[in-house]
């Protein structure tokens, strides 16, 4: 059906394209529409409209999102650098001392590896898990690499093997590097063209891995229902904690909160929580959740940090996607991803309705705690 509502999308804007000039925006939003759905060709026919000589950086960096979102990696990576002039996120402050007046210039797609690097964490905090895959490869390359970013990141990024340095953004830079780059540009600049490129292995908290066999008791599940509100999908990727009554009302299981801050006011209200386990409170840190993640079977989250946390963790992961307004990294429709070997993406077939996710993710629960009960019996 959807399909179909997309052919008919396309028919209207062929039919208005070979009459009228129509504007870049509304050739790159129907590009983006069309890359959501799939459609590579559709996609790139729009984009060509869209992107004139002289196009700006917005309108580039959004073809990069669509290719990002068709797995056309080469290409994609390249139009997103151009996110940096769309964003204004050139950091000059952190790479300008008065004092000294030294500057750091930008490293760029196309140049040598520096020997030594300043990086800097320009997105979220999922985005940031997400892309620390990649800070090893330049530290195995003999890079002296140095992330800069907020003290909160320190613990992740020490986690990491091959870990690079680290400095609390705002205190007075201690490296002599002479280059300069984002962390989401590192896939452009060392050449990761193909989405084998792209896979590792858990990488995140790996001392925080459960030794031996598993403690005894039920199946152990974290949940995290609510994500930043100042997100601009925000309302649409967070769904209320009632939704997952089937889950927390499922007898042998044992559900742990992940929720910090907005959104755990909600447990007082939700009866069916009544159960569910809470170890973290406003003050927790991103060691403290991993703590917690890693003594878990299984974690159930909607796209938010949480789930590329548990995902660069290596454990079983659930991951819960609204019907619209779907980040370009997952699939849609749902399914395994590329980014977390561990982790599997349930889609709600309609707008704000969670059952058909959670229905997943109370299946995938059902079916581990099956294979629990058998390994169980079976000692």
């Amino acid at each position: 059906m959807r399909e179909a509502g997309f052919e008919a999308s396309a028919r209207l804007f062929d039919d208005i394209t070979s009459r009228h000039r129509v504007p870049p925006k509304m050739a790159s939003a129907f590009g983006a529409y069309a890359a959501y759905w799939g459609q590579a060709d559709a996609a790139e026919r729009a984009y060509a409209l869209a992107v004139e000589p002289g196009a700006s950086p917005e309108m580039l960096m959004n073809r990069g999102l669509a290719r990002l979102r068709l797995g056309d990696w080469r290409d994609g990576w390249g139009d997103m650098e151009h996110r940096l002039e769309a964003l204004r996120l050139t950091p000059f402050a952190e790479l300008r001392g008065k004092e000294s007046g030294r500057s750091v210039e930008r490293w760029r797609r196309g140049e040598p590896v520096p020997q030594e690097l300043l990086v800097f964490p320009e997105q979220g905090l999922g985005d940031t898990l997400q892309f620390a895959r990649f800070l090893p490869d330049l530290v195995g390359r003999g890079v002296a690499v140095t992330v800069v970013g907020r003290p909160y990141l320190e613990p992740a990024i020490a986690s990491l093997s091959d870990a690079p340095d680290f400095s609390p953004l705002g205190r007075p830079l201690t490296s002599r590097a002479g280059r300069w780059c984002c962390l989401m540009s590192l896939p452009a600049l060392l050449g990761l063209d193909h989405e084998a490129d792209l896979v590792r292995p858990p990488y995140l908290f790996q001392d925080f891995a459960p030794a031996g066999d598993r403690r005894p008791g039920p199946l152990r599940v974290g949940l995290s229902w609510q994500g930043n509100p100042d997100h601009p999908h925000d309302a649409r990727r967070s769904a209320p904690l009632a939704a997952f009554a089937p889950l927390l009302s499922m007898p042998d299981l044992q559900v742990v909160s992940l929720q910090i801050g907005p959104g755990a006011a909600q447990i007082a209200a939700t009866p069916q929580a009544a159960r569910m386990l809470t170890p973290l409170d406003d003050s927790a840190s991103l060691t403290d959740t991993a703590r917690v993640i890693a003594d878990l079977d299984l974690v159930v989250s909607v796209d938010t940090a949480v789930a590329h946390l548990a995902g660069g963790m290596g454990r079983r992961t659930a991951l819960l996607l609204a019907a619209a307004s779907v980040d370009w990294r997952w699939r849609r429709g749902g399914g395994a991803t590329l980014w977390y070997g561990q982790t599997e993406v349930f889609q709600q077939a309609a707008l704000g309705d969670w059952s058909v996710p959670v229905a997943g993710a109370l299946n995938l629960a059902r079916a581990m705690n099956e294979r629990l009960k058998q390994r169980v019996a079976g000692r």
